[in-house]
């Protein structure tokens, strides 16, 4: 018996960079409060008299595990020397948003730490983190050649056409970059629309 051949999805490549933002950002930025949550849930537990004496490292711990496992897939010991390690481990702050000793200095004199008072800290992580999802997306769109010019080109007028954007035709992109700069500008409005969709469908199965 043939088998039939597997059909590959021609956009694959290009949904894989709309997914970072659509799907991969709001996932790793929750998961990434959570850990923190967790780690201050934890630590106020185990140091009920003076909440603050090492909260602040216990919740960049937590953090830079999970940047470092997680989202960048580091486990084990590092090739290379010391100055990789300074290197990834700046890479890393800059990801969290915050470094080491900054997240230590914010809780090391306070005995009470409510819940309310680390959200200022969570949504400035949240918020580093999803630019830096941002930069890698933008990134990547960088490194699209001038082969992937009318494939990606279509890709994006199928987004338009998704989202009732009827106003965005082949000549307004000449040039990849043109087409580029057109699929960064509908993200937003993607956004929205899926995750309308979503809410959508996820009401018609309650």
């Amino acid at each position: 018996m043939v088998q039939a051949p597997t059909q590959t999805n021609p956009n694959a490549k290009y949904e894989a960079l709309t997914d970072i933002m659509l799907k991969e950002t709001p996932e790793r930025t929750q998961a990434l409060d959570d850990r923190l949550t967790i780690a201050w849930a934890n630590h106020i537990q185990a140091n009920t008299a003076d909440n603050g004496k090492g909260l602040g490292e216990a919740m960049y711990t937590a953090a830079d595990n999970y940047v470092r496992q997680e989202l960048y897939g580091i486990t084990g010991a590092l090739p290379g020397n010391a100055n990789l390690g300074t290197q990834l481990d700046a890479i890393i702050a800059q990801t969290i948003g915050v470094t080491r000793s900054q997240l230590v200095d914010t809780y090391k004199d306070k005995k009470v730490v409510h819940v309310g008072d680390i959200e200022g800290v969570t949504d400035a992580c949240k918020k580093a983190m999803g630019k830096s999802l941002q930069g890698i997306q933008a990134t990547r769109l960088k490194d699209l050649g001038k082969d992937d010019f009318e494939a990606f080109k279509s890709y994006v007028l199928g987004l338009a056409e998704e989202v009732g954007a009827t106003n965005l035709k082949a000549d307004k992109m000449p040039t990849l970059h043109a087409a580029i700069e057109e699929y960064m500008q509908m993200m937003p409005l993607l956004a929205q629309y899926r995750g309308l969709k979503k809410a959508a469908a996820e009401r018609t199965y309650e």
